[in-house]
This record gives C-alpha cells, sequence and structure tokens, in this order.
C-alpha cells in the first residue's frame, strides 16, 4: 500500500502518482460499493419491488469487483514500482516492506484476504446477504492493515484516506447506480422525484460523519507533516498540499451547497437534474483532489 511520503528522483514521480492514483481509486470503489449497499439501500425501509429492481445494489456489487482488482493490482505494482525507482529487484522490494515476515507471506495474505472479498462482492451480486458481509471484512481487513503496526503518519493517513473515500465513493455509486438508475427508470409507481430525495436524505448522515472524519484526519495530518507553517510557501510540499487544500475546500462547498440547498428542493421541478449536475461537479472536483494527493505522496515532507 503506497500513501507514504518519500524521496524520488523525479523521473520516477509520475510512475509513484500512477501506483498511488490506482490505489486511491480502489478505495473509492471497494468502499463506496460497500457504503452504498450497507449505509444507503441497508436502510431504506419499506423498499418495494420496484425500488429494489431500480437500485440494484448487485449492480454496487461489480463497482466493488472492480475496485478490488485493481487494490490487489496496486499492492502488486508497489513494490514493483519501489524496485525500479530504487534500483533493486522486486524481491529486495518486498523484503524491505515485509518487517520480520518471509518476504512473500505479507503480500500472499493480502492478496488471498482481497480474494476473500472478491468472492464475497461476487456472491453479493446474486443477492447474498453473506456474500456482503464476506466482502466488507476482507476489504476493511486490508484497507485497515496500515492501522496495525504503521508509524503516527501512516495511521492517520489512512483514517483520512478510509473516510473520504466512503464519504465521495458512496456518492459515486450513489450517482452513477441510485440517482441516475431512479432517473432513467420507466416503472410505473415509482414516484422518482420522491425516491431520489429518499435516498439522498439517507445518505446524508454517511456524508456528514465521513466528511467529518476526513476534515478532522485531514488537519492532523497537515499539522504532522508541515513543521512549521511557513512551509506552506516555501517548501515544494508546501505548494502541492496548498493546490490540494484549494480544491478541497472547492468540495466541501459544493458538499455544503448541495446539502443546504439542492437537497431541501429535492421533490420538485427540476430537483432530479439539479442534484445530478451538482453531484457531478462534485465529484469532478474530488477527482482532480485525488490526482494532486496522488503527486503530494510521492514528496518528502517538509523538515
Amino acid at each position: 500500500m503506497q500513501f507514504g511520503y518519500k524521496q524520488l528522483d523525479p523521473r520516477y514521480q509520475l510512475l509513484d502518482a500512477v501506483v498511488n492514483s490506482i490505489n486511491f481509486a480502489s478505495y473509492f470503489l471497494v468502499l463506496g460499493a460497500l457504503g452504498f449497499r450497507i449505509g444507503v439501500v441497508g436502510r431504506f425501509r419499506n423498499m418495494s419491488p420496484e425500488t429494489r429492481a431500480i437500485l440494484r445494489p448487485d449492480e454496487a456489487a461489480r463497482i466493488g469487483m472492480l475496485g478490488v482488482a485493481l487494490l490487489a493490482f496496486s499492492l502488486v505494482a508497489g513494490p514493483w514500482e519501489q524496485a525500479v525507482a530504487n534500483h533493486t529487484s522486486y524481491y529486495e522490494s518486498l523484503v524491505r516492506n515485509s518487517g520480520t515476515w518471509p518476504a512473500l507471506v505479507p503480500l500472499l495474505v493480502k492478496l488471498a484476504v482481497l480474494a476473500f472479498a472478491f468472492v464475497g462482492f461476487a456472491m453479493g451480486r446474486k443477492g447474498s446477504s453473506v456474500g456482503w458481509a464476506m466482502a466488507g471484512l476482507g476489504s476493511f481487513t486490508v484497507v485497515l492493515q496500515p492501522m496495525v503496526g504503521g508509524d503516527i503518519f501512516k495511521r492517520v493517513n489512512t483514517v483520512h484516506i478510509i473516510a473520504v473515500a466512503i464519504w465521495l465513493g458512496t456518492l459515486l455509486v450513489l450517482t452513477v447506480i441510485g440517482i441516475r438508475g431512479v432517473s432513467k427508470s420507466s416503472a410505473s409507481g415509482i414516484q422518482r422525484s420522491k425516491l431520489i430525495a429518499d435516498l439522498v436524505n439517507i445518505f446524508s448522515p454517511l456524508a456528514l460523519i465521513g466528511f467529518t472524519i476526513a476534515a478532522l484526519a485531514g488537519v492532523w495530518t497537515a499539522w504532522l507533516h508541515l513543521k512549521r507553517f511557513s512551509s506552506l510557501w516555501t517548501t515544494p510540499w508546501g505548494w502541492v498540499f496548498d493546490v490540494k487544500l484549494l480544491l478541497a475546500l472547492t468540495v466541501i462547498s459544493l458538499g455544503a451547497w448541495n446539502w443546504r440547498r439542492v437537497r431541501p428542493s429535492l421533490g420538485g421541478e427540476g430537483s432530479e437534474e439539479a442534484i445530478r449536475k451538482s453531484a457531478r461537479r462534485e465529484l469532478t472536483v474530488a477527482f482532480l483532489v485525488v490526482l494532486v494527493t496522488s503527486f503530494l505522496v510521492t514528496i518528502p515532507r517538509p523538515k
């Protein structure tokens, strides 16, 4: 797993940023799928068969399967990228990351757990609650692993990234499957505007919790990394962080607009398209945040 801040040859920063981008994307897809299934659809009360057919949590399982595949790829590619950057062999890179364990053991264990999660998502596509439980258990076992034995930087970064992924990843799946599915549905007896309003209202507490944890962890992360406030404008890390902060504040502003202005208007004329557009804007800026963060973690922390 990446998320570390390190000194790299500039020639390899782009490669490292690409691997980190894939890693971040996998978190969004895996935790977004689980957030949609458990935090949104799972909390929907008195769901009619027509509504269940539209929301189709099995479609979220497909997204989860893709996320697990990308996460497995990033776990394998991470040591390779480090080996290329440090001019060592893949095996030597594994040894450096394995601690006291035999070199291949940590990687193989993580891949086995992800295979367990992948099977769970596959079962979830068939409507299996046991499958979703397997997917959640396997996924969280891997994404929470940096919390075990990691330093304070890794732990805080992990909390921050997981919270962001649950918040914005769930919004992504909600937009692609939930809101889009309802808007395009031709099923009779469905009040589309009311159903979209219900989905957004169910998602709002999850988004608020994810945002709060992400913001607190983000502030803590910045405090740990900056060392001194002037690093914001005197170091390369600070300059890139300023861009990330500006984009992150834009995401927060768009989210606040959705919550205060768009959400209360749901159910009225034109509200379906309004929430879709606002969600797309929020996700677009969030995508830029991910790209900037992927590059930020290739830059050494200020000293």
